[in-house]
């Protein structure tokens, strides 16, 4: 396999072999080491760079077909929550009669927020891309947690009371919520658009 990048760096003890986001393998090797010792090593290793190569090839194009976040993306998307979130975590802790402590803005895998005992507001920053209602329902939910700490009718009574649009917005959720994961998924992995 002759079809490859080579990178030739001095202070290098042995050769490396990586596939870039392009799906090419890119080879460092120190510059004491043979074109043929490459080539072999290259040689050595094709079923996986075939593999890996086809494997990015493959988020690439779930990439452009969804539109993967880029750095600058994410970027935005964590202001854009925060400043929401800064005025709907209010509205809502002011009609339920409750205070809260911090709010937090980050990436949750499995959550869209969550509320701490010690009245700590966590939200996903993928939040910021959603719809309006959406991003306020969880709001309301995560600041009924701060008087219910579980998801009794009490709970229930004060989120139809604050945020009588919950259950639409979380159908929602449930139907849409995976496509921003997925997308940031691909931008964390390195499959980005071209």
């Amino acid at each position: 396999m002759e079809n490859y990048i080579l990178i030739r760096k001095a202070g290098r003890r042995r050769i490396s072999l990586k596939i870039d986001d392009e799906g090419r393998a890119v080879v460092e090797a120190p510059v004491w080491v043979s074109k043929k010792t490459v080539d072999e090593f290259v040689a050595s290793n094709s079923k996986f760079i075939v593999r890996q190569s086809e494997r990015v090839n493959l988020i690439s194009a779930e990439a452009r077909r969804l539109g993967a976040y880029t750095g600058d993306d994410v970027a935005r998307m964590k202001k854009e929550a925060r400043e929401k979130l800064e005025k709907a975590v209010p509205k809502f802790a002011e009609a339920l009669g409750v205070r809260y402590n911090r709010i937090t803005v980050r990436y949750q895998k499995t959550k869209w927020g969550s509320c701490s005992s010690a009245g700590n507001l966590n939200f996903n920053f993928l939040l910021a891309d959603m719809p309006e209602e959406v991003l306020e329902a969880v709001a309301a939910h995560e600041v009924c947690h701060l008087r219910n700490m579980n998801h009794g009718a009490a709970f229930y009574r004060d989120l139809d009371k604050i945020c009588p649009w919950h259950k639409a917005a979380r159908k929602w959720l449930k139907e849409e919520g995976s496509v921003f994961h997925r997308r940031y998924g691909l931008y964390i992995s390195g499959g980005q658009p071209d």
